[in-house]
Parts: C-alpha cells; sequence; structure tokens
C-alpha cells in the first residue's frame, strides 16, 4: 500500500513540477477581432443570397418572390465586391477609407455586372429586335406549324410474317 501511495505521489510531483518550477504561463484564450468578424458574417451574407438566387429560397425555408431576383442579384454583386476587397487588406484595419473603398469596390462590382448588358444595349442585336406577333387563329410558332406528324406504316422488319389464317386451315 505504501508503495501505491509512493507511486501517485511521484506521479502527481512529476506532473506538477513543470508548471511550479519553470513557470510556463498558459496560452491565452483566442478571441475574435473585429475584421475577423465582419469578413466572416460579409461572407455568411455572401452565401445567403447567392443561395437565394440560385434557389429561389432564403435558408430553404422562406420562398423568395419572383420580383425580388433582380434585388438580390444585386445585393449579392455589391456584397461581393465588398468582401473581396476586405478579404485582400493585409492586415485588415476596419477604419473610414478602408470602407469607402470597400464601398467602392462594390459599386464597381455592379458596373461590371452590367457591362455586357450596355454592349449589346448600345450596339443592337437580337435583344433589340421584336418577335413578330403569332398568326390569327393560330397560337403555334411558325416551326412547330411546320411539323405535321403523320401515321405511318410499319416498316416490313416489324411486320407480321407469320402463319396466316388459310394455311393455318390447310394444316388443320
Amino acid at each position: 500500500m505504501k508503495i501505491v501511495a509512493f507511486a501517485i505521489t511521484a506521479l502527481a510531483v512529476l506532473m506538477t513540477s513543470g508548471i511550479a518550477y519553470a513557470q510556463v504561463t498558459p496560452t491565452p484564450v483566442p478571441t475574435l477581432s473585429l475584421a475577423a468578424g465582419v469578413l466572416t458574417i460579409l461572407s455568411l451574407l455572401v452565401g445567403i443570397v447567392n443561395q437565394a438566387i440560385q434557389t429561389g429560397k432564403i435558408l430553404n425555408h422562406f420562398r423568395t418572390p419572383a420580383a425580388v431576383g433582380p434585388y438580390l442579384v444585386t445585393l449579392g454583386s455589391f456584397l461581393a465586391g465588398v468582401y473581396a476587397y476586405l478579404a485582400q487588406q493585409i492586415p485588415l484595419v476596419i477604419n473610414g477609407t478602408t470602407l469607402f473603398y470597400a464601398v467602392t469596390a462594390g459599386v464597381g462590382m455592379l458596373l461590371v455586372g452590367s457591362v455586357p448588358a450596355a454592349v449589346v444595349h448600345q450596339f443592337g442585336g437580337q435583344v433589340n429586335a421584336k418577335r413578330p406577333p403569332p398568326e390569327p387563329g393560330n397560337a403555334l410558332p411558325p416551326v412547330a406549324k411546320a411539323f405535321k406528324p403523320t401515321t405511318l406504316a410499319p416498316p416490313a422488319a416489324a411486320q407480321d410474317f407469320s402463319v396466316n389464317a388459310d394455311q393455318k386451315e390447310d394444316s388443320l
């Protein structure tokens, strides 16, 4: 029994001797900085808006009306520009200048998204062409009207060349 007590005491001394004699300070608990919090929340917002655009639902629960779609695209583009600017700042310091340039990057992202539409609108193309009105009494477009399904006889390979009724009588 004395040997077990000695072993436990020796083990306790050996385990705590580093703390008692070397004076090791404990590691501080990591804290969340403002910059990391802003980037995390901003990336979550970009993801939620993107998912709402792609699926038509917010967090897969709340259906978004079709009229809200363009506003979500605009908001998502702006937030993506802001996030892209803030994520490249090392170290990220949140101050007035950084926020101004982040908002400028968001507006720039909105302009980048509208460039293809502006070019097509400026130089014309199929976007500006109007469709002809449908013919009276026929709602089918001309391509569908030209196609008229017909019933065809089955090909020769699919015809039944088995014994016909006359041959059956002769064989009986």
